[in-house]
């Protein structure tokens, strides 16, 4: 959470702030995503802070529907999970993708990815996820493809790119 506009918040607060700032400031535009008709925010990281949620749910505007990184994600208080990886196989979507099955009332957005190269940022762990010419992008599609269907459909594919940390994985022209 980033705590430059609410100095000597609780983390509580802190997200109670900022998700009134994106109620007020964006969730009423047509382009905003939306989910049942509801906005939808995508959260990253908040496992590693104590925060109220149902406090959080009382007190934003909005009718959010909150959605949490990885398969934990479906224990949480938001209304489902998202797909972030990356693996060095196909194991952590396989994984991702089964365990949404035990929960059927959660939102699930599954993740397509090319690859992934963290050699070049300055916190490197050294993780590499080959390219495999472009097989390593149609397989982690295909891997929805598996889990879901027309008759029981994925609401959401998101195509990660984690390319903010020069991890090299922007999505090029010629897979």
């Amino acid at each position: 959470i980033v705590w430059h506009s609410c100095a000597g918040c609780s983390p509580t607060d802190a997200l109670i702030a900022h998700l009134n700032y994106l109620a007020s400031t964006y969730f009423d535009s047509p382009a905003y995503l939306r989910y049942n008709g509801r906005p939808v925010v995508v959260e990253f990281a908040l496992e590693f802070y104590d925060i109220d949620w149902p406090r959080v749910y009382a007190s934003i505007a909005g009718n959010p529907m909150i959605i949490f990184r990885n398969a934990t994600g479906l224990n949480r208080a938001g209304e489902g999970a998202y797909a972030w990886g990356p693996s060095q196989s196909l194991s952590y979507n396989e994984y991702f993708y089964t365990q949404t099955h035990n929960y059927p009332g959660k939102v699930i957005m599954g993740g397509a990815y090319k690859g992934f190269n963290d050699a070049l940022a300055s916190w490197s762990k050294n993780r590499y996820v080959s390219e495999e010419c472009g097989q390593t992008w149609l397989n982690t599609i295909n891997q929805a493809n598996q889990h879901f269907s027309t008759a029981n459909p994925l609401p959401f594919l998101q195509l990660i790119t984690w390319n903010d940390y020069e991890e090299g994985t922007g999505i090029e022209p010629g897979v």
